[in-house]
């Protein structure tokens, strides 16, 4: 019961956001099939069933969901990081599955999803937020191609001919960035730093080609640092080292200190951080829908008086 509740409260949630987009449909996703609470059991049959344009929602699931394949403009939400609960309570996909952009799913949005998976980009114009992920291959000749927000657990390669804009992510990872030849990516408000505790591996960057263009500003890179691209690209003026805490990535401490050299050290006097510049790092990873985060229910009611339910929701 607990779990089909929140799965209500979801879908309450994202009716009412969407309620005047009248030319695009809503679709839900949930794998618990007893009671059946969405339209669809898996991102696939969802996505197939879509018109483009549409809007799919992959409520928080009692299992992994599989990956998919997109051919189509879709927008795809989860329900964020909700690191508070240890991910239990999580849209989550199956480790080492991969979500694809294939031609045809220009314009499409995947946003606030977990799990050890990677995404395959092969056309233009997709953005990629909110997500924790495993690795993510851009392939030749793309562009328009936007990252931000996510937590990257393996690599990001932009091949060749692509271009990519990279705001506001975490890279914890070897190999952060792999460029082919003639790729284009501007990096901007990211972190890098040795993810997995002391088994981890220091983040480099991989330069296949010097015909390439490679933009840094305000990236902070944290301990040592490797890298055959030259340190003029990598090392911006406005990069520094900070020490994030022990423990799970998402309990780092990735907020400048007070007497921080990042302090309005950017441009126009912004932060060196993941949480300044064009998309502020969000650590809940909650999609942007109004959010119900309270509510009181009596366990009694009457005929006569009813039953008086309180309800608070917050914008995102």
């Amino acid at each position: 019961m607990k779990t089909t509740l929140k799965q209500l409260i979801l879908t309450f949630t994202f009716v009412v956001a969407f309620m005047f987009q009248l030319n695009a449909r809503i679709l839900t996703v949930a794998n618990p099939t007893t009671p059946q609470v969405a339209q669809y059991n898996t991102l696939q049959a969802a996505h197939d069933a879509a018109q483009s344009g549409d809007t799919i929602y992959l409520y928080p699931g009692l299992s992994h969901y599989s990956g998919l394949t997109v051919t189509k403009k879709v927008i795809i939400i989860g329900s964020g990081f909700n690191k508070i609960t240890d991910y239990s309570d999580n849209s989550k996909i199956v480790g080492n599955d991969t979500i694809k952009f294939e031609k045809g799913s220009d314009g499409s949005i995947l946003s606030s999803i977990i799990g050890k998976f990677n995404i395959k980009i092969n056309d233009n114009n997709i953005f990629v937020k909110k997500c924790i992920l495993n690795q993510i291959l851009e392939e030749k000749n793309l562009t328009d191609v936007t990252i931000v927000n996510c937590y990257i657990n393996n690599s990001l390669t932009v091949s060749e001919n692509t271009s990519s804009i990279t705001c506001n992510n975490i890279f914890a990872c070897n190999n952060s960035i792999i460029m082919k030849q003639n790729s284009t990516i501007i990096l901007k408000n990211n972190v890098f730093y040795k993810g997995n505790g002391d088994n981890g591996y220091y983040p480099s960057f991989i330069d296949a080609s010097t015909s390439r263009t490679f933009i840094s500003i305000c990236n902070v890179f944290i301990g040592y640092f490797t890298s055959n691209i030259y340190p003029q690209d990598v090392l911006s003026q406005y990069s520094f080292d900070i020490q994030p805490n022990d423990g799970r990535w998402y309990e780092n401490n990735f907020h400048l200190q007070v007497n921080s050299p990042g302090k309005n050290a950017g441009p126009n006097g912004s932060d060196v951080s993941i949480y300044s510049g064009d998309y502020p790092f969000d650590e809940s990873g909650a999609p942007e829908l109004p959010t119900i985060y309270y509510m009181s229910i009596p366990s009694t009611g009457s005929q006569k008086d009813g039953l008086s339910v309180e309800i608070k929701a917050k914008t995102n």
